[in-house]
């Protein structure tokens, strides 16, 4: 059956525009809502202090969502209570459709609990993903400072070499689900002004009176981090050292 517009009463066509009206004004609440709460969770994640205005983000929102709410359950009873004893075509069919729009309404109201008990997590979880991504690749740092070598040997003189220095490992903890990606290693002399990126050595490679060695390992020190550690040795004995490792890992979690 078709539904002539033009025929519909003037009271019928206003209750419908209410219903209209009420479900868009759900719709774009649950939409409001769900931004407003992305928005805190990634301030939280970022350790952004949460401001007042924040916090009443979400107030309009549902007060919309409660006043459409309203509006719609109000012009549903005066449908009925205006149409009760009526039987006409127009009636039954004016009644179709504001069966059909309530429907939506109900459907609406179901999703936004869905996102106020579920989604709200879903979100959250995506956020702390992000999270680890880019701390994964900004990498995680150890730095050192080594006191110039000032070993003694057994005739009194100083006996500072690469065959008599102990190694200093640098760490740092990644997720223990993570994978190395890239070791980044610098090394500079104490009150050198060059940046890191400027200092940057390679493994095994001798830097003057230093070397970062080829051994890397790996230790699980609980459920969720472990440890991730690069030798050091320096045997300089007319400067200090200052030591730096970035540890740059993937999270494993799905783009």
């Amino acid at each position: 059956m078709e539904f002539d517009v033009s025929n519909i009463s003037q009271s019928t066509a206003a209750v419908l525009a209410a219903v209209i009206g009420a479900f868009a004004t759900i719709t774009t609440s649950v939409m409001s809502l769900r931004l407003a709460w992305k928005k805190e969770l990634l301030e939280r994640a970022n350790h952004k202090p949460v401001t007042k205005k924040n916090k009443r983000g979400p107030i309009l929102p549902l007060l919309a969502l409660l006043v459409a709410s309203a509006v719609g359950g109000f012009a549903l009873s005066y449908y009925y209570m205006g149409n009760k004893d009526s039987g006409n075509s127009e009636v039954l069919t004016a009644e179709q459709e504001l069966r059909a729009k309530i429907e939506q309404l109900s459907a609406s109201t179901q999703r936004l609990e869905t996102v106020s008990f579920n989604g709200v997590d879903t979100i959250a979880q995506q956020v702390r993903d992000e999270e680890r991504r880019k701390r994964g690749i900004e990498g995680s740092v150890a730095v050192v400072m080594l006191e110039k070598c000032a070993a003694v040997g057994a005739d009194g003189k100083a006996a500072c070499s690469e065959n008599t220095v102990r190694p200093i490992r640098l760490c740092t903890e990644i997720p223990a689900d993570a994978s190395v990606a890239a070791i980044d290693l610098y090394a500079r002399p104490e009150g050198d002004t060059r940046s890191w990126s400027e200092s940057r050595v390679i493994a095994g490679n001798d830097f003057g009176g230093g070397r970062f060695t080829n051994r890397t390992t790996e230790h699980l020190i609980s459920d969720s981090t472990k440890q991730v550690c690069q030798e050091l040795l320096h045997w300089n004995s007319d400067h200090a050292l200052n030591g730096r490792m970035v540890v740059h890992y993937g999270t494993g979690i799905a783009n």
